[in-house]
């Protein structure tokens, strides 16, 4: 009986519990709206839906154009790095570009500069050259003291010992004659190689004391290599023999009237080819 009276108490237990569970269900199915009331909100669900599945689609298009965007962004970085780079290495250039073009201009400068010095100092030893030659051989001593070379027009111009400008008019022509074989003698003297000077009929102007300056100062004197193209009445025996020590060979040019041509023969007019005089 005992038993019996514990399980009939388990099961009124239980059956108190289901019943209490019956209640609750069905005051949830009595407060469950019927289908005409819950129609406009299962259409709002569904739109809705609807709507989120557009909005996912469009989502996930946004998402690919923001990863295309995102690795065009990422290209567009390296090539503007690269630009930034190729502009700083551009700089860099125009900078130096520039650093060389105003060194080249300095450089231009000096050398203008070194080129003006350089020939105002040549051309000053050139016009010490041509004066003490031109007083070498000129028996007016007083007349010219200085010979000056201006050092960019290259004009000449003559002064007395006063300081005074001789107008190159007053000279004779054999003077003048004289001034143009002391310009040449000081150009060679004034040129670092030694050259031969060639002298075509040097005493056609000159009067007998210019001729013997020339004679006795200036052909013995003017190279280590001189030729003399004379006539026989400007290098007249006279001459010729205080020459003689210094003449290494001499020809005589002969014009042939019937051959119309010129012969070369040894020896000077009256001399021999070594100089002796016949």
């Amino acid at each position: 009986l005992d038993s019996l009276e514990s399980e009939a108490r388990n099961g009124l237990r239980q059956l108190q519990s289901l019943e209490a569970d019956r209640e609750k269900f069905l005051r949830l199915v009595n407060a469950v709206p019927d289908d005409d009331t819950i129609a406009v909100h299962v259409d709002h669900v569904r739109i809705a839906a609807e709507a989120l599945g557009t909005l996912d689609g469009e989502a996930a298009r946004l998402d690919q154009r923001i990863e295309q965007l995102r690795r065009e962004r990422d290209d567009l970085d390296r090539k503007h790095q690269d630009l930034r780079q190729a502009a700083v290495r551009l700089t860099s250039e125009r900078n130096d570009n520039l650093r060389m073009a105003g060194l080249a201009r300095r450089t231009q400068t000096t050398m203008r500069e070194f080129l003006r010095r350089s020939t105002a100092q040549k051309i000053e030893r050139l016009s010490v050259l041509v004066t003490e030659s031109f007083a070498f051989l000129i028996r007016k001593h007083t007349l010219i003291d200085r010979v000056q070379i201006h050092p960019e027009t290259f004009g000449i111009e003559l002064y007395d010992d006063r300081g005074n400008v001789v107008p190159k008019g007053r000279l004779s022509e054999g003077e003048k004659q004289i001034f143009a074989i002391a310009l040449l003698w000081g150009l060679a003297k004034a040129s670092p190689r030694q050259l031969p000077a060639i002298i075509d009929t040097p005493m056609a102007r000159l009067d007998s004391e210019h001729r013997g300056f020339l004679v006795d100062r200036y052909f013995p004197n003017a190279s280590h290599q001189v030729v003399i193209l004379s006539t026989d009445t400007e290098i007249e025996k006279g001459y010729f023999e205080s020459l003689h020590s210094r003449i290494a060979r001499s020809y005589h040019l002969r014009y042939d009237e019937d051959e119309r041509a010129t012969r070369v023969e040894d020896g000077y007019f009256w001399a021999s080819s070594k100089g002796a005089i016949e």
